[in-house]
């Protein structure tokens, strides 16, 4: 079983171990660059094996540090697909940077050959609408109603945005290394990175989720170099602090939303986009070359969320001057030994002792005169 024909990521070629036996595996480390280096690969025969590698044998042997051998039939406990997914998204993490429209981004809606909405449909645009070079905007019968923004037709401002536009557009299709992803995004889970398509195409069918890890400043770009197409009733999420206003849609042709679908992030189209009925974007539908298609939508272009940046320096300089001045009067009237050395030696003479061990020698002074009797008896003739 050929794991990967070939992959390079991290400075690191992995290619088909062909002339193996028995069922295998072969696997990278994340951060190990010593596994055939780029320009240095080694032959079918031979593959040098990290020390960090937790190897089983089958049919052969293998330790830490070893060598894989034609026929050897080594399975290694590191999976190869997550390893090589987790890299990739790594690296698309890493190499993503925001996209910065300029002038285009006070627009939800910027076409080069006009802007048209369908005559049976009211459409609610909040943000600047605009055509150039072709000042062309046809509202339709029932009309845009348009709030936080004015129309701009082939005038400085709208020239200005399409130059923008052209900057971020080359900006998003030139960011790398790309996560090549299948075209269906639909019903998965995308973390922050750079994204291209298999074929050159995307499609939305069902719910896409980005996931910024709780990274308010989290970039998600994706590439494609002919179209992007979304169903009917798809939808984009966002989750974990995931903004609208990270989130950009390259295309290298055209893109037509589905209807009744909800869709965010910008999308630059080098040509048109299409908006069909009843279709939800927070985000902006802005075209280089084309022209932009309205049909009962509401178009809300994006603003990122203040981050808080402060650092807390607080220093706490309290002192806790409080002093005990309890005065412990217990009385303790537990027996206990007398403190040494106190002269206390009780009736057996040693400190602390309750204890009678040797009786006294000679008359003991009773203190009723008998002790003064004895003397003078003894003293008498």
């Amino acid at each position: 079983m050929t794991v990967c024909s070939r992959f390079v990521t991290h400075g690191v070629n992995l290619r088909p171990l062909g002339g193996f036996s028995g069922r295998h595996a072969v696997g990278t480390v994340l951060g190990y660059a010593d596994v055939w280096p780029a320009g240095q690969e080694g032959s079918a025969d031979v593959m040098s094996v990290p020390d960090s590698f937790e190897t089983t044998a089958r049919g052969g042997s293998l330790s830490r540090g070893g060598r894989l051998r034609r026929g050897s039939g080594v399975a290694l406990a590191v999976s190869v697909a997550a390893a090589l997914v987790v890299m990739q998204q790594n690296d698309s993490r890493a190499a993503v940077s925001a996209v910065t429209l300029g002038t285009a981004g006070s627009f939800a809606v910027l076409a080069a050959t006009g802007v048209t909405n369908a005559d049976t449909a009211v459409t609610t645009v909040h943000g600047d609408i605009g055509s150039d070079p072709t000042g062309s905007y046809t509202p339709g019968a029932l009309g845009v109603t348009q709030t936080g923004g004015t129309v701009h037709l082939a005038d400085a401002v709208a020239e200005k945005a399409q130059e923008d536009l052209t900057v971020a557009y080359g900006v998003a299709a030139g960011q790398s290394p790309s996560t090549e992803v299948p075209t269906e995004l639909g019903s998965t889970t995308k973390l922050p990175g750079v994204y291209d398509s298999a074929d050159g195409t995307f499609g939305i069918t069902g719910p896409l989720v980005l996931d910024a890890g709780g990274d308010p400043t989290a970039q998600f770009v994706f590439q494609t170099s002919t179209t992007l197409t979304t169903a009917s009733a798809s939808s984009v999420l966002l989750i974990n602090g995931a903004q609208a206003c990270n989130v950009f849609w390259q295309v290298g042709s055209s893109a037509e939303l589905g209807t009744g679908s909800t869709f965010v992030g910008t999308i630059m189209a080098n040509i048109s986009i299409t908006v069909t009925t009843g279709t939800t974007i927070q985000g902006r539908v802005l075209a280089r070359t084309g022209a932009v298609t309205l049909d009962d939508n509401t178009i809300t272009r994006p603003a990122c969320a203040p981050v808080d940046t402060t650092v807390d320096t607080t220093v706490d300089t309290t002192v806790d001057t409080t002093v005990d001045t309890t005065d412990d009067t217990t009385d303790d009237t537990s027996t206990s030994a007398a403190p040494a050395g106190s002269g206390s030696t009780g009736t057996s003479g040693r400190p602390g002792s309750g204890q009678v061990s040797r009786v006294p020698v000679g008359s003991v002074d009773a203190g009723d005169g008998s002790a003064d009797m004895a003397r003078l008896q003894r003293q008498a003739p």
